[in-house]
C-alpha cells in the first residue's frame, strides 16, 4: 500500500479489529513518509473543534465525550470504544509527529440537506485531498468507497479522478455493532458464521473486477460496544 497516495478503507461500523487496524496503517504511514498525512474519519464535522482541542490536550477524555454524538441514540457502531481507541492512537501519534498529522471529520451528524450522503462525503474529503498531503488515508463504512459502479454513486465514485485505492475487510465468522433495522432498538450485537476457514490474515488484490481493488483478510472480528450505550 506505500505506493497508493489516497487510500480509503471501508469497514464493518461496531468491530475491534477495523479501528485497530486503520490505527496501524496510519502509524507505519507517519513512519514511511517526510511529509504530512490526512486522516479523514465517517464522524460528524460537528465534532471537529472538540477533537482539535482533545488532540492538544486542551480538554481532557471526559469533556471530549461529552459531545452530544457520543450519546446519540442511533448507535450504528461509529461511536464505539474501538473507535474512541483509534483516535487516542491518533492523538498519540500526533503529539509525537505534531507536523505530520492532520485528522478531519468529514461526515453530518443530521441530514438536513437532502443531498446524498455519498456527495456529502465526497465533497468533505476532496477539500482536504487539494491540500499539500504526502498521503491521505479514510475510513469510511464499506458502502462509500465502493468502486465500478454502474447505476449509482459512491463517495468513492464520485472521487475517482483523484484514483483511490479501496479496500474492504473480509471475515469468515464473528460479531459487529451495527444497525439492521430504522430503530434506535435494531442498533446492537450481530453474529455471523460462514462455516469457512481462513488460515492467514492479511492484503488479499483482487485480479477481477469488484467492488474493490482488495480487502484485508481477518480469521475473526469481534463486536466494539458504543462508548456511550
Amino acid at each position: 500500500m506505500n505506493k497508493h497516495q489516497f487510500i480509503m478503507l471501508g469497514e464493518i461500523h461496531g468491530t475491534v479489529e477495523v479501528p485497530k487496524l486503520f490505527g496501524d496503517i496510519v502509524c507505519h504511514s507517519v513512519n514511511k513518509n517526510n511529509r504530512n498525512i490526512a486522516v479523514m474519519l465517517e464522524l460528524p464535522a460537528s465534532l471537529q473543534a472538540s477533537l482539535d482541542l482533545y488532540m492538544a490536550n486542551d480538554i481532557n477524555e471526559d469533556k471530549f465525550l461529552a459531545h452530544p454524538v457520543w450519546s446519540s441514540k442511533w448507535q450504528d457502531g461509529r461511536f464505539s470504544v474501538a473507535m474512541l481507541g483509534l483516535i487516542n492512537k491518533l492523538k498519540t501519534i500526533k503529539q509525537q509527529y505534531p507536523q505530520k498529522l492532520d485528522v478531519f471529520l468529514v461526515d453530518l451528524f443530521k441530514n438536513t440537506n437532502n443531498k446524498p450522503k455519498s456527495q456529502y462525503l465526497a465533497n468533505n474529503i476532496s477539500k482536504h485531498l487539494l491540500g499539500d498531503y504526502q498521503k491521505t488515508l479514510v475510513l469510511t463504512g464499506n458502502y462509500h468507497n465502493r468502486i465500478n459502479l454502474q447505476e449509482e454513486n459512491s463517495a468513492a465514485t464520485i472521487l475517482s479522478d483523484f484514483n483511490p485505492f479501496s479496500l474492504t475487510i473480509k471475515a469468515p465468522k464473528g460479531s459487529y455493532w451495527a444497525c439492521t433495522g430504522p430503530k434506535p432498538s435494531d442498533c446492537k450485537v450481530n453474529i455471523f458464521n460462514n462455516e469457512q476457514v481462513v488460515k492467514r490474515e492479511g492484503l488479499i488484490l483482487f485480479e477481477e473486477k469488484k467492488r474493490w481493488h482488495g480487502a484485508y483478510q481477518f480469521k475473526k472480528i469481534t463486536f466494539s460496544p458504543p462508548v456511550r450505550p
